[in-house]
């Protein structure tokens, strides 16, 4: 069922289970800070209220002297995987986490702009940006993570760069590319079935590719809020998948084109029998390669570690 937060929004002044909240601006910003929630929302509709409030810029809610502790509050719930299943519902209400969390560090606030106040020079800021940015790899947001590592080179200067190269999955394809260069039945499996069938050849890369792609959209389709409409929910999960992928495609093709040069090449030369009169199986074995390393090194990872093959070292 459509439902659009702007008109959704003012029904919730008449929850009994937000009453402590009132829609009243005054009331709302008489609050202590000590009795500002600490734990998750209670419901969609709370949450809904407390992020109409926090991105408010009418009613005199600026001039709260305790939008600060608000921002933080929801700022913290947006990152929190306590709060999953609020958010879940809220996507369909068009509430997008990540973007809320881009909007309190990119446009400027009560809190943000006060950071490094509280904890000195810079560090308050590059804590929080090494966290946010953990945060939106960890949910295969490689896009947003690029933006606002930009927008804030100079403050994450090391840890920035070596996240966003995704070292985990670097990780992984060595694996997969030590497991297939070290089995000459394994690299050869390719070439000896073109041999048999040019159509089986490439139906071993086709199945390849699928499977890599496969399990990447399924680690992201659990780590993510997804929409209820197909299709929406299908475009946000290929439009994070697919840089991930590339920067896979590209770390296994540098990686094993290292790795055809020294030990597979020199077996051709001294097996011709393998390549025949088909030179196209020097590039099949390197398709091969580079797709098997994906398959074997993300595959295997998910036997010993829960944590998304994105997230940083």
């Amino acid at each position: 069922m459509k439902q659009e937060t702007a008109n959704d929004i003012t029904k919730l002044q008449n929850l009994g289970d937000f009453c402590k909240y009132s829609w009243d601006h005054k009331e709302f910003g008489e609050v202590s800070p000590s009795e500002i929630p600490t734990t998750p929302p209670s419901s969609p509709e709370q949450a809904l209220l407390i992020r109409k409030l926090v991105f408010s810029t009418s009613f005199g809610f600026q001039y709260l002297q305790n939008k600060r502790d608000w921002i933080y509050y929801w700022f913290s719930c947006c990152q929190s995987e306590k709060c999953d299943y609020i958010f879940t519902i809220l996507a369909n209400y068009e509430v997008d986490r990540e973007k809320d969390i881009l909007t309190i560090l990119t446009e400027g606030n009560v809190w943000w702009d006060n950071v490094d106040g509280d904890y000195g020079q810079s560090s308050g800021k590059a804590y929080y940006l090494r966290e946010t940015l953990s945060f939106l790899l960890q949910r295969y947001s490689c896009i947003r993570a690029c933006r606002l590592f930009w927008k804030y080179r100079k403050q994450i200067p090391l840890f920035g760069p070596i996240s966003l190269l995704l070292p985990r999955f670097l990780a992984l394809i060595v694996v997969g590319s030590i497991f297939f260069s070290t089995s000459p039945a394994i690299w050869q499996l390719p070439t000896r079935v073109y041999n048999f069938s040019k159509f089986g050849g490439f139906t071993i890369l086709l199945l390849l590719l699928i499977a890599s792609v496969a399990y990447l959209a399924y680690k992201c389709r659990i780590k993510i809020e997804v929409h209820v409409r197909f299709w929406k929910a299908f475009m946000d999960v290929t439009l994070r998948v697919l840089p991930v992928f590339f920067m896979g495609f590209i770390w296994s093709l540098l990686i094993n084109g290292f790795v055809m040069r020294l030990w597979i090449l020199p077996a051709f030369e001294a097996s011709p029998s393998l390549v025949g009169n088909e030179p196209i199986l020097i590039p099949l074995t390197m398709l091969y390669f580079i797709l098997g390393s994906l398959v074997v090194g993300i595959y295997g990872y998910s036997f010993w570690d829960e944590k998304s093959p994105t997230e940083p070292l």
